[in-house]
């Protein structure tokens, strides 16, 4: 695990632990969510996202650990903490028989200070001011996603914390939550989400954790995390045994193995993956091998996501 680039962090959680019936859900977690920007807590349902963002609010008590936001201890000053949080733990509630306007006016009512004032302005940031008159049962579910952001904004956070918001959205839901999200950032907030949808998390955030077994795997700047991953390579050619044999004893490639495309194979991190199959390609038409395609992977979190739980996997079981 290494810091994160930006100085500057709205959420620090050290050492947090949540059990439940002697099973750890929340594994001495540690995060740090920098200012103004999109973060994304990642793992397989059941891997204790939720419990997490509980637990942060409040909501779930911990075991041990200590929550920091905005430089205040979250439990011991948690009312002024978690003044400048905002959050929507599983789905967004409304009032369905009634407009979306009537429904942030009673929450402006019951929360007070300025939210009355900021109504309009929370409508117009997640793009429903023309649907405010409109009775929030009419709402699809992206929609009422985004109204409960709405919500969220009435108190001017800093910080919003999001549970599997892009769960039963069709693609022009999870478009527009992308489109808001990132209008969200621009305005210097933080977003904290957490989802198992991999691909929309790196349409989405600057940021990830990956989470295995209740414990933080590795954390930081996406980019970075995904270009630390192996690279998968596919020949296919005309005598993949033959290739099989020339390509396996070579040092810098990991699983070589043959299937019904060719000779796939990956190529370490630490190798230069366009000089090895340049190399990999010279040798194996000097053995006369016909070789019709070589095929990168291109990068993703989701294949490096399943190369660290994998790994960790691993030496779970091999020290059991």
């Amino acid at each position: 695990m290494h810091n994160l680039l930006k100085s500057e962090t709205i959420l620090n959680v050290d050492g947090l632990v949540k059990s439940f019936a002697g099973r750890v859900v929340v594994n001495e977690v540690n995060l740090e969510v920098p200012e103004a920007c999109s973060f994304g807590y990642l793992g397989p349902n059941g891997a204790g996202k939720t419990t997490l963002m509980r637990v942060i609010l409040g909501l779930t008590p911990k075991d041990k650990g200590t929550v920091r936001i905005g430089g205040l201890d979250a439990f011991g000053n948690r009312r002024e903490a978690l003044s400048q949080v905002g959050a929507i733990i599983e789905e967004p509630r409304f009032h369905k028989n009634i407009t979306a306007l009537a429904n942030l006016e009673i929450m402006a009512a019951a929360r007070g200070g300025d939210a009355y004032k900021r109504i309009s302005e929370s409508l117009d940031m997640v793009e429903l001011l023309n649907y405010a008159k409109v009775k929030v049962g009419t709402y699809s579910m992206g929609m009422r996603q985004r109204l409960g952001i709405a919500a969220c904004l009435l108190g001017d956070p800093k910080l919003l914390l999001l549970d599997e918001p892009m769960n039963g959205l069709d693609p022009a839901g999870m478009n527009a939550l992308r489109d808001l999200i990132q209008r969200l950032v621009e305005e210097g907030r933080s977003v904290l989400l957490s989802s198992h949808l991999l691909d929309e998390v790196q349409k989405t955030c600057q940021y990830v954790a990956i989470l295995d077994d209740g414990k933080v795997v590795i954390q930081g700047a996406l980019n970075d995390i995904i270009a630390g991953g192996n690279t998968d390579v596919l020949i296919e050619c005309n005598d993949p045994q033959a290739a099989f044999s020339l390509l396996a004893n070579d040092k810098r490639i990991l699983n070589c193995h043959i299937d019904d495309a060719g000779i796939s194979y990956s190529v370490a991190t630490d190798t230069d993956a366009r000089q090895q199959t340049g190399e990999a390609n010279r040798l194996l038409v000097e053995n006369q091998i016909t070789v019709y395609g070589i095929i990168r992977s291109s990068e993703s979190l989701e294949k490096r996501f399943l190369e660290l739980t994998k790994k960790l996997g691993e030496q779970t079981f091999g020290n059991a």
